[in-house]
């Protein structure tokens, strides 16, 4: 009789701790931060880009045309999939540039990436 006595106590032990981790788990997560399921800050929608390849001595350079309509300057990464290395512009409010990301490429199309934040 002892022994299943016994055997009660271990498994009502055994469910403590279980509630106990999981409540440590949802205090961890609520003080380290849920995930949120908001979208990621990204480039803002007042910023606008597009790709252009320019045909040069039988290769390609890859330009990247940048607009900001924002009323900040806006300061941006623009890179690409043929030139995955990040370069630096700065754009003005209302002000356009364009970014050479790759010059004597031999794809004839490319695909930019472009990171921008307001500088305020």
């Amino acid at each position: 009789m002892a022994n299943h006595r016994y055997w009660l106590l271990t498994a009502r032990h055994r469910h403590y701790a279980m509630a106990t981790g999981l409540l440590a788990l949802i205090a961890a997560a609520i003080v380290l931060g849920w995930p949120s399921t908001a979208a990621p800050q990204g480039t803002p929608p007042c910023i606008q880009f597009w790709p252009e390849s320019r045909y040069r001595d039988y290769r390609y350079d890859h330009i990247v045309h940048v607009i900001n309509n924002c009323q900040a300057r806006a300061s941006c990464a623009v890179s690409s999939d043929v030139n995955p290395t990040p370069v630096r512009a700065d754009v003005s409010p209302g002000a356009s540039v364009e970014v050479l990301t790759a010059r004597g490429s031999q794809a004839s199309a490319f695909t930019p990436r472009v990171e921008c934040g307001l500088v305020l």
